[in-house]
């Protein structure tokens, strides 16, 4: 029996399947990407970070699109990418450079307005997907999707968050991702303001009363003081929650620091009174 003609022939199979997998390798994978969204005032600010590999000695030609939900405005970018050579569609970002192989990380913000109690956004996958997460920092909110795998809370660093993952998605593929409650964080923000408010304004008239009726003490003082640091502690829980927006937040601190040092400069002003006496 002749070997040559097989031989031939599983050489032939052999180097096609060779050179089908490396063309399979060309291309841009998108190893992980990480999608970070915050609610603040009635918008959602959200963070976008990927890490690309480009499987190709020679370069690709194929064009590099980064979806983004529709209705996205004040696009920045944070790390990257060249602003001369995006392109900027409806639903998406196009970025016309020639890729050369190797990793590269890139990153950037952008803002959805929204005017309901909940909003959908939608994602078309343009190139494989090894990792995706979607994180939400404001934990009062809630975060579903049909097509992501819910992880609950999860801890990253000093702050939760309520978490959806997914793996090895494929170009064309798309999914969306609901998140609700708006209504609800909108009232409890409303009511935690006020709340605040109030304090602020009990405390000021309860000292201006006081004051009216005999001298500041050292007691009168550190009541005061014990006060206003116990307000400030609870606005930097209430933030780290994420039940108060960061404007808000930075005012009242503010605010009842001032205060706060006010009170420790008359204090060392009235040891220095008794210390002369």
């Amino acid at each position: 029996m002749k070997k040559g003609p097989i031989f031939f022939i599983f050489f032939f199979f052999f180097s096609f399947f060779l050179f089908a997998q490396e063309e399979g390798n060309r291309g841009i994978t998108i190893e992980n990407r990480h999608v970070v969204a915050e609610m603040t005032g009635k918008e959602l600010h959200i963070t976008d970070a990927i890490l690309l590999n480009i499987q190709s000695v020679d370069g690709t030609e194929e064009p590099n699109s980064y979806s983004i939900p529709a209705g996205y405005r004040d696009f920045e970018i944070l790390s990257g990418l060249d602003p001369d050579s995006l392109t900027f569609e409806e639903d998406r970002v196009v970025d016309t450079r020639i890729m050369t192989e190797g990793k590269m990380r890139i990153a950037f913000k952008y803002v959805l307005p929204f005017q309901r109690n909940s909003t959908i956004l939608a994602f078309q996958v343009y190139h494989e997907t090894q990792v995706f997460y979607f994180l939400m920092k404001n934990l009062e909110l809630r975060i579903t999707s049909d097509e992501l795998v819910s992880e609950g809370l999860i801890d990253m660093g000093k702050r939760s968050y309520h978490a959806l993952s997914a793996v090895a998605f494929q170009p064309a593929e798309h999914f969306t991702i609901t998140i609700s409650g708006f209504g609800k964080q909108m009232r409890r923000k409303q009511v935690l303001i006020f709340v605040f408010i109030v304090i602020v304004i009990v405390i000021i008239i309860t000292a201006f009363a006081i004051r009216k009726e005999k001298p500041e003490s050292d007691d009168l003082l550190l009541e005061r003081k014990k006060i206003l640091i116990s307000i400030i502690a609870l606005l930097d829980e209430k933030r780290e929650k994420g039940e108060i927006g960061e404007t808000v937040y930075r005012e009242l601190r503010n605010e009842n620091k001032k205060k706060l040092q006010h009170i420790i400069e008359t204090t060392e002003k009235l040891k220095e009174k008794d210390a002369q006496a």
